[in-house]
């Protein structure tokens, strides 16, 4: 279980750092392509929560590559829930049915994690 974990962690990490950089750098081409989904917003949120995701995702790899801090790892977990929370709750009012089953199953795979790390089997 303890490598399921891990690899839960990592691929979530990598997910949530390439996710913050696309919202950081907000490259044009993509920001078009993309329509509505980074209109509402203004600039700095995006960079801020872009900087929010990556730091976390960050956060999820680097204590258990390092073996320092392992107490980070489920207290980052638990801070992309709260973004992901408020991508459900974004994503409901628009109604994108895709956007909110998949922030769905990223919430399920990230609580998974957390009560893993947290409670059962401890980074060491």
């Amino acid at each position: 279980m303890h490598q399921v974990l891990w690899i839960l962690q990592f691929v979530l990490g990598l997910f949530f750092i390439s996710n913050g950089f696309l919202f950081v750098t907000n490259p044009a081409p993509l920001a078009a392509s993309l329509g509505p989904l980074f209109a509402p917003y203004a600039p700095w949120f995006e960079t801020f929560l872009g900087g929010a995701e990556i730091a976390a995702g960050l956060g999820l790899i680097l204590p258990g590559v390092f073996k320092v801090g392992s107490g980070l790892t489920p207290v980052a977990a638990l801070l992309l829930l709260t973004v992901l929370i408020g991508a459900m709750v974004t994503h409901t009012t628009r109604g994108e049915r895709p956007q909110i089953v998949f922030m769905g199953l990223l919430t399920i795979l990230l609580a998974c994690m957390v009560w893993g790390r947290w409670r059962r089997y401890p980074l060491r």
